[in-house]
């Protein structure tokens, strides 16, 4: 049994030299980056994929401003979802757990909704997009999480589009950091591995 076990520990030893002795440096370094590569582009979607721009407003299908907007926001963010009714849009925002929401509400919506979910983790900032600015501005004064209060559709776009591009940016930065430093972990351990087996790249 004891040889058994030596003789699969050699074989398991020159597989793995057989394996990494066909990689010259140039190669490994080509596996590397071709792994970086892919992994940035998984990177890229996921952070796509992670976002989530909510917009509830009773009339979002039926005022010029709104449609013009959407239209507009569907242009540049694939990841619209909009809602006519209230508890449609906070269940969904209550069972999301992975995504970060930028919720859209109208001035009425915002008002009755905005003290039961501006506490929720997965909510970055909300925009009241109204008709009556000065109104609204005085009960939004007393949430952090919002943005603003807007009765121009071309500054509520701009604002909003600019918040998600620097937030998927620094999503973005935050995950090539954390991958470069697994792939020089990678590369690290390779190294080992060819020392260890006595293979000049």
């Amino acid at each position: 049994m004891a040889h058994s076990a030596s003789s699969a520990k050699s074989n398991g030893t020159t597989s793995i030299k057989k394996f990494f002795g066909r990689l010259t440096s140039s190669e490994t370094s080509s596996v590397v980056s071709s792994s970086i590569l892919s992994t940035s582009e998984e990177i890229i979607n996921q952070n796509l994929e992670d976002l989530t721009v909510l917009w509830l407003d009773a009339n979002i299908n039926s005022t010029e401003d709104c449609l013009d907007t959407q239209t507009r926001l569907r242009s540049s963010i694939n990841y619209l979802k909009t809602f006519t009714v209230l508890d449609e849009c906070t269940d969904n925002i209550r069972s999301v757990t992975k995504e970060t929401i930028f919720l859209v509400v109208s001035g009425s919506f915002g008002e009755t909704t905005t003290g039961q979910i501006h506490h929720l983790p997965q909510i970055a900032y909300i925009y009241v997009f109204c008709c009556y600015k000065a109104k609204h501005e005085l009960w939004a004064r007393s949430y952090t999480k919002i943005r603003g209060v807007y009765d121009n559709k071309t500054q509520f776009f701009s604002e909003l589009t600019t918040d998600v591009k620097v937030y998927s940016q620094n999503l973005l930065s935050v995950s090539f950091l954390k991958m470069i430093r697994e792939k020089n972990l990678f590369v690290l351990s390779l190294t080992k591995m060819q020392d260890l087996f006595g293979i000049n790249g």
